[in-house]
């Protein structure tokens, strides 16, 4: 543990303001991280999470802001400053009968979506069109930047269903551990 908290020492480096040396420090802390995602996709998430949150369950959660029940879910992270939320990054919606659009305007994205302006129901849908990492980008900050606007404390970011991509996957290397003092209290 000393050799490696030298190497992160020697490194420097910050994920969106806690530093390894920290993360690395707050390890020691950690029993059991779980993570639940979707929340927003159905109004029943909103319950389900704030369930499991509150008797422990869920150390983390991650927010779809193209979900339906997106607004009803930032609310809901507004009410519980202590949860460690995230956005979890969408950029296909694979429900049949469920569709989801992207947050951007999809004359904007036109590469990430079909003629009807939905997300793709798969990856392989999605890559097969070649979309533009121009627009991918855009896309995946406007989730971010439209959660924190709608006031969640986003504390970290990771992907819905779009995982194992490394063009894709490096946006969500950025994005930030929950503190020690979020996960205290549901380890």
């Amino acid at each position: 543990m000393t050799r490696m908290v030298s190497i992160l020492r020697a490194v420097a480096v910050s994920l969106s303001g806690i530093s390894l040396l920290t993360l690395a420090a707050q390890a020691q802390e950690i029993k059991l991280i779980v993570r639940g995602d979707d929340l927003g996709m159905t109004q029943g998430s909103l319950a389900a999470f704030e369930k499991a949150f509150n008797q422990g369950v869920l150390t983390s959660g991650a927010i779809v802001v193209p979900g339906p029940w997106f607004e009803a879910a930032a609310e809901l992270a507004r009410r519980n400053p202590g949860w460690c939320i995230g956005v979890h990054l969408c950029l296909v919606g694979e429900w049949r009968g469920f569709r989801w659009r992207p947050v951007l305007p999809w004359d904007q994205v036109r590469s990430m979506v079909d003629a009807d302006g939905y997300l793709h129901t798969s990856p392989r849908e999605l890559f097969a069109r070649q979309p533009k990492l121009e627009e991918i980008d855009a896309e995946l900050r406007a989730q971010i930047n439209l959660a924190k606007k709608r006031g969640v404390n986003v504390q970290y970011i990771d992907l819905h269903y779009v995982s194992g991509c490394p063009r894709i996957s490096s946006h969500s290397e950025q994005g930030a551990s929950c503190s020690s003092s979020n996960r205290a209290s549901r380890v």
